[in-house]
């Protein structure tokens, strides 16, 4: 802990920072436990940043020492870790009423209505925290905690709590964690604001805890908080990335599409709006700029969730098995979203390709035959470059 508002030690934080920023080109940085650093150095840091460049990125873990502050960051120009967002959609802890919308439910008995504002950036003005959905930096999973996957094996019971095993086996995804972690991945993509994917999460990484020193009575379990280890509890494995191709394979698709539809990365306050699901875990986001698309999710583990598709067609870019900015089908009517998936869809329009084919049975999510297509959105020609795996990533 440091006395920020001591003269000296915010001169020190202060300084420190502009050096970086003029010597090494570092163009943001994120705070640890930001709730202790107190508000007066808050603004020094970004009066003395901002001067150097005017966009330099500002991100707080809005908590520590007993304070929780989001709501006084963004007050204060920052962005920080939206952890509400992060328990709605995969759970604070992997035990019975604690778990959330990836595993069937409605966490801390919110409703839809909640769920809608998250995904609308989760403004000050609708019940959240922040003045601007540039503000909330959407994520779940990070460096403390479980890993998602390692959540993802305890709820499913693959490896209950205590139990031990080889990283070797925990790694490789079974069906039912790979259909979660694409939900998970899909909600987290098409939230308004920025986006943070942690390492390893896009082949659902497991820490399971070595016995480097020959100490450790946990050693085979899966580790709650790995910060202290400096061995291959924490070092990554990219081989695991092979066993797990689905996945991630998913996630680039995702990213892709991300980065070719403006409307899913627009951050102004209003822009979106939704559409209630005929079940209790399934609702719709509208987004309409240039393209118009529509994402439908449906987190009940049980029950479908068949939504009317306004007007002409729709092409598929993602649904549950994959993820094409090109477009996988084409659809219209009406369309079923299978349990524990969502979908992404964009308007069928003079400016977009045709796909060739329709889609097989409604919602099926299968061409009637091979597609072919060019570029949807955009202009013709343009390309996307290669997305990356894992890191850190901030789109939005």
């Amino acid at each position: 802990d440091m006395q920020t508002d001591n003269a000296m030690c915010r001169k020190l934080i202060v300084e420190s920072l502009v050096h970086w920023v003029k010597e090494y080109h570092v163009d943001g940085f994120r705070f640890d436990l930001a709730a202790m650093i107190d508000l007066d150095t808050v603004d020094a840091i970004t009066k003395a940043l901002q001067e150097i460049n005017p966009d330099v990125v500002l991100i707080g873990e809005p908590w520590g020492g007993g304070y929780y502050n989001p709501d006084l960051l963004a007050e204060h120009g920052w962005a920080s870790w939206n952890d509400c967002f992060r328990n709605s959609i995969k759970g604070r802890e992997p035990q019975f009423m604690d778990t959330g919308f990836i595993f069937g439910d409605l966490w801390g008995g919110k409703d839809k209505h909640y769920y809608t504002r998250l995904f609308a950036g989760f403004l000050r003005g609708d019940g959240g925290n922040y003045q601007h959905p540039s503000q909330n930096v959407n994520y779940l999973e990070s460096h403390d905690d479980y890993t998602l996957g390692d959540f993802v094996r305890h709820v499913t019971e693959k490896y209950p709590k205590d139990t031990r095993t080889l990283r070797k086996y925990a790694c490789q995804l079974n069906t039912e964690e790979t259909q979660i972690h694409k939900l998970a991945a899909l909600c987290l993509l098409t939230a308004q604001g920025p986006v943070m994917i942690a390492e390893g999460q896009t082949w659902g990484r497991a820490k399971v805890i070595e016995n480097s020193v020959g100490l450790d009575a946990n050693m085979g379990k899966l580790d709650h908080n790995s910060y202290g280890k400096d061995d291959e509890t924490n070092w990554l494995d990219w081989a695991e990335k092979e066993q797990n191709k689905d996945l991630v394979d998913y996630y680039r698709g995702l990213i892709a599409i991300r980065a070719k539809f403006d409307e899913l990365r627009d951050d102004q306050p209003g822009f979106r709006s939704f559409v209630n699901g005929e079940i209790d875990m399934s609702w719709g986001v509208k987004m309409k700029k240039k393209d118009e698309i529509l994402v439908l999710l449906n987190g009940d583990k049980f029950l479908e969730a068949t939504y009317n598709l306004e007007g002409s067609e729709w092409i598929v870019l993602a649904n549950c098995d994959h993820a094409d900015p090109n477009g996988i089908c084409e659809v219209m009517g009406t369309y079923t979203v299978p349990i524990r998936s969502g979908v992404i869809l964009v308007r069928k329009t003079a400016h977009t390709l045709p796909l060739r084919g329709a889609e097989g049975p409604a919602g099926s999510g299968i061409p009637a035959e091979p597609s072919a297509v060019g570029p949807i959105g955009g202009e013709p020609g343009d390309e996307l470059a290669p997305a990356p795996d894992d890191g850190p990533i901030r789109l939005g």
